[in-house]
């Protein structure tokens, strides 16, 4: 009798100490994958920084990202409000039109909802829904227009040739920066110029393109546009 007493006793510690090492601070053995458990034990929450609101440009890649805290294994879901269609499933997509699918981050607490060639006809409602026992879900409304491309400045540039020319082209109507954004010189293209102290760069931060000549000669004189998919904006320079 004694024995089996001390027996029990052993085997309750047992128990205590791994429900405890959920909470406590104590290493696990060698070898044993260390699990976040907070996933699998808290209610998931839309978390606060997903943009609800979303203006994409026509004829480019529209983004709705739907990021989830202490999602586990739980599926997400995209619909479209005006049909009630079911997009996507995870990373299955359940509708024929084939610009829709969906992508997961590295730590799949962000499901992203991805149209390619958005159209106008694209704009209006769509629901991230989490698989709960109650109905969890977060309303997108989403804008495709005809984005504008705007270049910094005046029409005309006049500049002395040797100095350095600087251009920038940003698109603010839209909520992601665009996917490219191209420079041509009169009809040819910039951006993959192999010419040194040419450069265009990116800040997706600001939705801007930056177009650099160092030391602009008298050949770099005429018309410099700036173009995103349909819309173009042009702007001259002259060389003194």
């Amino acid at each position: 009798m004694i024995l089996r007493l001390l027996q029990f006793f052993v085997t309750c510690e047992s128990i205590f100490y791994i429900s405890g090492s959920l909470h406590a601070s104590k290493s696990l053995p060698q070898g044993r994958p260390s699990l976040n458990w907070d996933k699998y034990l808290l209610q998931p929450t839309f978390d606060e920084s997903n943009r609800v609101k979303v203006v994409a440009a026509a004829g480019g890649t529209a983004f709705l990202h739907c990021k989830i805290n202490h999602l586990a294994d739980r599926a997400v879901t995209w619909i479209r409000k005006s049909d009630v269609q079911v997009l996507t499933v995870n990373s299955y997509t359940y509708t024929s039109d084939q610009r829709f699918s969906a992508h997961s981050s590295d730590d799949a607490d962000e499901w992203v909802l991805k149209i390619t060639s958005a159209q106008i006809d694209d704009s209006g409602g769509y629901e991230c829904q989490v698989s709960t026992e109650t109905k969890m879900s977060l309303t997108y409304e989403l804008k495709v227009v005809v984005a504008q491309a705007e270049i910094s400045g005046t029409r005309e540039v006049y500049m002395n040739s040797g100095g350095d020319l600087d251009l920038r082209c940003t698109v603010p109507q839209i909520t992601d920066p665009p996917e490219f954004i191209l420079w041509y010189h009169q009809r040819t293209i910039i951006n993959y110029s192999d010419r040194s102290g040419v450069r265009v760069t990116m800040n997706s931060a600001r939705k801007t393109s930056r177009l650099f000549i160092k030391s602009a000669r008298a050949a770099d004189s005429g018309n410099y546009t700036c173009n995103i998919r349909k819309d173009k904006k042009i702007i001259c320079v002259e060389m003194l």
